[in-house]
């Protein structure tokens, strides 16, 4: 069975490389740091599942673990991906703006503090929808396996 080290490392890497992907965009500011967000957000994304259905716990491999409430939710939620990502980039380039107008330097490392944030968070939402994939199809691989509806075993 897949330990949170494992989900952890497939998680990293599946999100840093879905946000890589989705980087191949015009309105990606700073791939590079869509990248580590994606990383970020992946590690967190490929955890979740066992967060919210703990191991330990009678109902482990209920809603959080099934294949169809996750599909659902991932179609909806990545349906919603490239506004979120979008709105993230968006608020990246109005804090690049501010601070290459600021006169006071202090303002500028704020703003420009700010704007990497955004440019993170905008890899991170990708990564934490691939790291909560990437946790399912991992846990799809054990003897247990995955329930469809989320009846729980």
């Amino acid at each position: 069975m897949p330990r949170r080290a494992q989900h952890s490392a497939a998680g990293i890497l599946v999100g840093g490389t879905f946000a890589a992907i989705r980087t191949n965009s015009p309105e990606s500011n700073r791939p590079l740091l869509e990248i580590i967000g994606g990383g970020i957000g992946g590690h967190i994304g490929g955890c979740l599942p066992d967060f919210i259905e703990p191991a330990h716990h009678p109902g482990h491999r209920a809603m959080a673990h099934a294949i169809v409430p996750a599909g659902g939710l991932g179609a909806l939620v990545g349906k919603k991906l490239g506004d979120a990502q979008g709105y993230c980039r968006r608020k990246a380039r109005e804090a690049a703006s501010v601070a290459a107008s600021a006169d006071d330097p202090l303002a500028r490392l704020l703003w420009l503090g700010i704007q990497m944030f955004w440019d993170l968070a905008a890899g991170f939402v990708a990564g934490l929808l691939a790291g909560y994939g990437s946790h399912l199809v991992l846990d799809g691989f054990t003897p247990a396996g995955l329930p469809v509806l989320g009846m729980g075993r």
